[in-house]
């Protein structure tokens, strides 16, 4: 039998308080047992896909410490390649799961990427039924009444460490194809996806996670 865990998914080990209270999940199987579940978030120059095009992404598979990643270079943005290749290794990383969790990403980063994969003919694309996703913005914004849904304010208040500043001009200088400033982008996107896992596991035993498609 599987062991039984708490409606915030830990065992009786990890969290006895919970089980003191009776707080306890069903022990039948979940739908997305099995399955492989990644972290995802991307930072782009624009937050519209036809006049930007993707610095970075990440993924981050769960429970685990490797982070897959690609981040554009200045000579692929002044050779008008922009965002060709980072898009194209996406595509083919997106191939290894079965759900993403994102932030915010069903409204922006799940389009953008869709966009960008379609403008550059990429027809291997997830279609619809080829990979699920969870929004965490929604389950927080349905669950809990903060004054600020965005992720920065949701994992200070609960004391998740790790969301970067980003500065109005290093975000400009990246755009451009400046090394160090990419490179800092790219860090602060790794913490995105490590703080998202960390959100995710506090608060997912208060929804429930449905199969919703890309």
């Amino acid at each position: 039998m599987k062991e039984p865990k708490c409606i915030h998914r830990h065992t009786a080990k990890t969290h006895p308080n919970c089980f003191r209270k009776g707080l306890v999940k069903d022990t039948k199987e979940n739908w997305w047992d099995g399955k492989k579940i990644g972290y995802f978030d991307i930072e782009v120059s624009d937050l519209r896909a036809d006049w930007g095009y993707t610095l970075s992404w990440c993924l981050k598979e769960r429970g685990k410490k490797e982070i897959a990643s690609s981040v554009i270079t200045k000579e692929e943005i002044f050779n008008y390649d922009f965002d060709k290749r980072v898009i194209r290794e996406l595509v083919d990383a997106l191939k290894g799961y079965d759900i993403l969790v994102t932030f915010f990403g069903k409204p922006f980063d799940i389009k953008y990427v869709r966009t960008r994969a379609v403008y550059w003919g990429y027809e291997d694309f997830p279609a619809y039924g080829d990979l699920f996703h969870w929004d965490v913005y929604f389950h927080v914004k349905k669950n809990f009444k903060l004054g600020s849904n965005r992720l920065a304010n949701v994992t200070q208040f609960l004391g998740i460490d790790g969301k970067t500043p980003l500065e109005p001009g290093l975000w400009m200088v990246a755009r451009v194809g400046d090394k160090k400033a990419l490179q800092y982008v790219l860090k602060h996107n790794e913490e995105d996806v490590k703080i998202l896992e960390r959100l995710h596991n506090r608060i997912g035993g208060f929804s429930k996670w449905i199969k919703t498609s890309i």
